[in-house]
């Protein structure tokens, strides 16, 4: 969670800081209900995508329950917003590439 964070928060777009706030509060679900003894590993960045697959396709209560649980403020630019926010994570400044699967 701490590496995607520090990721999101270069990008300094509204839909970055919605992203991490996703990913907290996440993070904060996912460790009450693992062991101390447990390593906990996920990534709030393809679960978030897999969402915003599912929520572009939903209407109604089920579209405003995904747009509460991404944090969506502007339900009208999301498409735009979000494919912006991936692209500008493909590569930065320095030539490190992320490459995502979904």
């Amino acid at each position: 969670c701490c590496c995607i964070k520090f990721v999101l928060a270069q990008s300094n777009t509204d839909f970055g800081n919605q992203n991490n706030q996703f990913g907290i509060r996440l993070y904060q679900s996912l460790i009450q209900e693992t062991s101390k003894d447990n390593n906990l590993v996920f990534s709030p960045l393809c679960l978030s995508s897999a969402l915003a697959m599912s929520y572009w396709g939903a209407q109604n209560s089920t579209a405003k329950q995904f747009e509460q649980l991404l944090n969506l403020q502007n339900k009208n630019s999301f498409q735009q917003q979000y494919a912006k926010f991936l692209s500008s994570l493909h590569q930065d400044e320095v030539g490190n590439q992320l490459k995502i699967a979904n």
